[in-house]
């Protein structure tokens, strides 16, 4: 029995090493176009501001290794590195001697990131051509934004306007990657995946009003990166 149990195990290590020796081998190299869902504001102030957040356009680069083994079971590492452009509605709260009174206007944020990435891929080859696939992996982001100018415009009679810039934006942590892929004609593959990025971007404000108030205004803000959707095309260049 502990013969037959050896030679079961011999087998087992035998068949993976020939696997990894017809593993099938490939770098990839592609771009993404995606929205940045970030409802939060890298602006904050002594008073509440409400922040609503439309489409926030992304377009990246990635270049990386993958491999994959017996067929169905891979590995890929990349690097990649993002444009992101976002564009804020803001609501700047205030107590007025009758209730209630506000000011208003944009805030715009252009930036970059660059991350590195492992993943673990699963793919089910129905033809010769066509592969379709998950993948879920971990990575480390950095990234950093452009000071931003502030102009807010008072809606209701005796609302603060403020004026000023968020700076010093940026920050970095782990993310995770998830999604769907298809591999066409053994070169194309397309991807639909979504990255959560939990950390924090840190940033300050300097903020004035019309009476000359600076500084007092303007505070610390952490604040979430958010979670990036995308879709994404990589050509994959065959190693075997």
């Amino acid at each position: 029995m502990f013969a037959f149990t050896k030679i079961i195990q011999a087998l087992f290590i035998g068949s993976l090493f020939f696997s990894l020796l017809n593993a099938q081998k490939s770098l990839i190299a592609g771009i993404d176009f995606g929205d940045q869902i970030n409802n939060g504001n890298f602006l904050k102030a002594t008073n509440k501001l409400d922040t609503q957040s439309d489409f926030n356009p992304s377009i990246g680069l990635k270049i990386g290794y993958q491999q994959y083994f017996m067929g169905f079971l891979g590995l890929r590492a990349y690097a990649g590195v993002n444009y992101i452009h976002m564009k804020k509605s803001v609501t700047y709260n205030q107590q007025g001697g009758l209730g209630p009174i506000s000011s208003k206007g944009d805030t715009e944020y252009s930036g970059f990131s660059a991350n590195a990435n492992v993943d673990l891929l699963l793919k089910y080859d129905f033809t010769r051509n066509f592969g379709l696939g998950v993948y879920g992996g971990i990575g480390y982001e950095a990234t950093f934004f452009e000071d931003s100018n502030v102009s807010i415009q008072a809606v209701d009679s005796g609302a603060l306007e403020l004026f000023g810039k968020v700076h010093h934006i940026k920050g970095n942590g782990f993310i995770y990657n998830v999604g769907i892929h298809t591999l066409i004609a053994q070169n194309h593959q397309i991807e639909i995946g979504v990255k959560f990025a939990p950390y924090l971007i840190n940033s300050d404000s300097t903020l004035s009003n019309r009476t000359g108030d600076i500084k007092t205004l303007g505070l610390p803000s952490k604040t979430q990166m958010g979670m990036l959707a995308f879709i994404g095309y990589r050509f994959v260049f065959n190693l075997d």
